[in-house]
């Protein structure tokens, strides 16, 4: 039973290279496409004041993709999206050098957690 959810942001369209990094990740099943309206009302599907935040902050920052990862425990989850996102910069959705706008969000304890190491700066500024 899954008890934990993260979300990967990306600023280019990871849709048409989602079965191919889920191949690599040997296809977890927790691992799937959403609207920046989904990710607006939270892991519990209610609309919450954070969740609406980082939704309105993604979309100034030209964030095009949502993906929801949900496993065993939010840790997992992030970092089963940090992975995510790690391949999806290796498609030819990006050309060698191109910057890397997106992130991780997840929560830990209740609260909700922006993974520093790839959470960059241009959703910060929002």
């Amino acid at each position: 039973m899954t008890s934990g959810t993260a979300y990967a942001l990306a600023d280019r369209r990871i849709g048409p290279h989602l079965p191919f990094v889920k191949s690599i990740l040997q296809s977890p099943a927790g691992v799937s496409m959403i609207s920046r309206g989904d990710l607006a009302r939270g892991p519990d599907s209610t609309r919450d004041p954070y969740w609406s935040s980082v939704a309105a902050t993604a979309r100034g920052a030209g964030i095009r993709s949502v993906v929801k990862i949900t496993g065993r425990s939010s840790a997992e989850a992030a970092a089963t999206g940090r992975a995510v996102v790690n391949q999806f910069y290796q498609t030819d959705a990006y050309r060698p050098g191109d910057p890397f706008v997106g992130g991780i969000v997840y929560q830990k304890g209740g609260k909700p957690v922006e993974d520093t190491g790839t959470f960059y700066s241009s959703l910060r500024r929002n």
